[in-house]
């Protein structure tokens, strides 16, 4: 028995289960939201109940997610009477499952009218993640199963069916585990089939029915299950990641290279310090349809002052304009003018910068540091300015585009057009050297 809910508002469609009577035939019944909340409390799974005054319905052509392959339904009506039986009364199976061969399931791909039992040895596990989907965030976890057919064969559970399954069920009891899963929808990804559960899917392990007996029993010395790598990366909260990895300017200066693959990224809480107050030189000069922000920030964190270079993406973000409207800006503006209100009220604001240091800043000594993203001072500090705005995207640009004065003491504001480079992809110019950090 399941809830049938609409993916997009979250609203109850219906509450469904599959019937099995004493001849062991199946059918799919149904009880429409307005009904539910008369029969729902009568009703539970598992037991024994006799039926009257229903309603029968054929199937349309368009229906999809059909639980069983059959072309009938019941749908509870407002007379319906459910009667609760004894089970010596009658004896029914609990079970009735329609598992299918390799065959059926690579013609179900894409195809969501029937939905797909299947079983199998257990092979691999992975750990359960959170991923966000259409704005909320869902359990996930996938399995690796060998089928009747020795093929392996990968399933996703979503939701609360991904807790049917522990992360670690499997150390202190060696298996084997056969698993059923059902009502299973079929997929692919990268070329590969795969199932995805449903929210009518139910999770059986080791169920004793005849197919799991023969699962065991075959090749039951190789038992071992592997983890399964994680699918998706995972997310940190706005909260960690203002802190992570957390540096004063005269720390980050004074970091040393020691080898390739230590961290380089790296959070700094920092203020920006007065900008130049007029136009003349501070943008430049380039006939482009597509315009992009390369803003060079001087910052202080008490400890030292710095050099931050801002990006399109985040510099957009700060200033709540495009390059190109900005841009647009400034050629109505003569020379003597001060700075738009956009660039004027960074003015002293304090941020937590996110910056990415490369082979420049480790190998040659470049204190100008690139800015992969800016956050909110999430504190009471009256500097802090909010954004409307916090992006998960990573920079595209995150390599210094121009070779800048290091010994300016001004920030510097420059829309730039985005012709293709005759030098490698994504290679910087390379900078004067200023000190060398071995």
């Amino acid at each position: 028995m399941w809830e049938a809910v609409n993916r997009k508002n979250l609203e109850l469609i219906s509450l469904d289960m599959v019937l099995i009577d004493e001849q062991d035939d199946t059918i799919h019944a149904t009880i429409q939201k307005n009904n539910v909340k008369k029969f729902q409390a009568q009703l539970r799974e598992g037991q024994l109940y006799s039926l009257s005054n229903f309603q029968v319905d054929t199937y349309k052509e368009k229906d999809s997610y059909r639980p069983i392959s059959k072309d009938k339904k019941i749908n509870f009506l407002r007379t319906t009477v459910i009667e609760e039986l004894k089970e010596a009364e009658v004896t029914i199976s609990q079970h009735k499952f329609e598992f299918v061969d390799y065959r059926t399931i690579v013609d179900r791909v894409d195809n969501n009218k029937q939905l797909t039992d299947i079983i199998g040895k257990i092979v691999g596990v992975g750990a359960q993640e959170n991923v966000h989907v259409q704005g909320s965030t869902v359990p996930m976890r996938n399995i690796d199963i060998m089928n009747l057919e020795d093929i392996k064969i990968r399933i996703t559970l979503w939701g609360p069916t991904s807790n049917e399954i522990e992360d670690n069920f499997y150390t202190n009891n060696p298996g084997p585990f056969v698993i059923i899963v059902t009502s299973t929808i079929v997929k692919t990804f990268r070329g590969e089939h795969y199932l995805s559960s449903t929210s009518a899917t139910k999770v059986y392990i080791n169920l004793e029915i005849p197919e799991t007996a023969t699962l065991i029993d075959r090749n039951v010395e190789k038992t071992e299950i592997e983890g399964i790598p994680l699918q998706f990366k995972q997310e940190i909260s706005v909260a960690k990641r203002i802190t992570q990895n957390r540096r004063t300017i005269k720390q980050i200066t004074s970091l040393e290279w020691t080898s390739d693959d230590q961290e380089n990224v790296f959070t700094c809480l920092a203020k920006i310090e007065i900008l130049k107050k007029t136009l003349d030189g501070t943008i430049s000069d380039v006939q482009s349809a597509t315009k992009k922000y390369r803003i060079q920030l001087n910052v202080d964190d008490g400890t030292e002052h710095a050099v931050f270079i801002l990006f399109d993406k985040e510099a957009e973000k700060l200033l709540h304009t495009t390059a190109r409207e900005l841009s647009n800006k400034y050629a109505t503006m003569n020379a003597n003018s001060t700075l738009p209100n956009e660039i004027e009220k960074l003015i002293g604001k304090t941020f937590v910068f996110q910056l990415k240091l490369n082979d420049y800043n480790w190998k040659e000594g470049w204190e100008l540091y690139t800015i992969e993203k800016v956050f909110d001072n999430i504190s009471n500090d009256e500097t802090a300015m909010k954004l409307d705005h916090i992006t998960t995207e990573p920079l595209q640009n995150d390599e210094i585009k121009e070779t800048p004065d290091q010994t300016s003491d001004k920030n510097t504001f420059e829309v730039f057009d985005t012709k293709p480079s005759t030098g490698a992809k994504n290679d910087p110019v390379e900078p004067p050297k200023k000190k060398t950090k071995w």
